[in-house]
């Protein structure tokens, strides 16, 4: 039976680790740059080193990477619609119930002409998250972000995975989003906050944290309209309250983590935020809330 998984030693690692780096130079621009033709050389001397399944599955990554890099327009020599087999899509399917995530990634480079470029940005941010290599994954979940604009969890996703492979990067994202909140998700906005105020507020002037809080503001204002459609309600009561918390709004951070419990109270991770923000101020209570959280 034939594989697709490939042994991920150093070599394969590294390999994948050039191929973002080769990636993120071209969308830059960069292509005559002598540190592109460092990559490569790289790249040319580890590829005698890998295996037939190793070269089979990082080729098809470099292949996925120029389907980003060409805005999602079909790869000239893939399957058209009329030529992907029920053979293919049979495979495709029995993969993804196995979460056989390179066979998945294999079989939907076949089967992609089948499916619109927002969902194949999203699964294969999904597949090579699952395999355990979110830096691999940042550029498909920052792709699928950009098709999706009103999806709040893929944006999430784009911003936290970004912020963990480099923080700087995360950050420029979350400047940008908050620079124009209204062009995006709510949940993208408020963890955009939450972010800038975890990470930077040491250095933020007084202003810039009174800019942020009134975009905060009114940006939970448009849940008025969203609550009943939002997907993201209660993960955005989360970080909103995570976000007044850290601007030392007490009673609005616990406001926003009420009213998360009053939709769901068994919810773990709302008991546990707001557990922390009463050790201070309300010890009897703060028990409470971990008790529950841990039942």
């Amino acid at each position: 039976m034939e594989t697709y998984t490939p042994i991920m030693n150093d070599d394969y690692l590294r390999y994948a680790d050039l191929l973002l780096q080769h990636h993120r130079l071209l969308c830059a621009g960069r292509q005559e740059s002598e540190e592109i033709e460092s990559i490569e050389d790289e790249m040319t001397a580890l590829w005698d080193r890998l295996d037939t399944v190793q070269r089979a599955s990082l080729s098809g990554l470099g292949s996925d990477q120029n389907w980003i890099r060409r805005n999602g327009s079909p790869p000239p020599k893939g399957k058209t619609h009329d030529e992907v087999t029920p053979q293919d899509v049979d495979s495709l399917n029995r993969s993804l119930n196995a979460k056989d995530w390179h066979a998945f990634l294999h079989y939907i480079r076949i089967c992609q002409s089948l499916f619109p470029n927002n969902f194949l940005a999203h699964i294969r941010s999904i597949a090579w998250t699952n395999l355990g290599l979110p830096q691999i994954s940042s550029p498909f979940w920052d792709f699928a972000a950009d098709l999706q604009p009103k999806a709040g969890l893929i944006a999430f996703q784009a911003i936290a995975i970004a912020e963990r492979m480099n923080i700087n990067d995360g950050l420029d994202r979350a400047r940008k989003i908050v620079q124009e909140p209204d062009n995006h998700p709510v949940l993208a906005v408020v963890f955009a906050i939450s972010m800038l105020l975890e990470k930077v507020k040491t250095i933020l002037s007084d202003n810039e944290i009174r800019d942020y809080s009134k975009v905060l503001k009114s940006t939970l204002e448009r849940l008025k309209k969203e609550t009943h459609e939002n997907l993201d309600f209660l993960m955005i009561q989360q970080i909103a309250g995570l976000c007044y918390q850290s601007l030392g709004e007490i009673d609005e951070a616990n406001k926003f983590y009420d009213i998360g419990l009053a939709i769901e109270p068994e919810n773990t991770q709302l008991l546990f935020a707001r557990g922390v923000l009463l050790s201070k101020y309300n010890p009897e209570e703060s028990v409470k809330s971990f008790s529950r959280a841990a039942e």
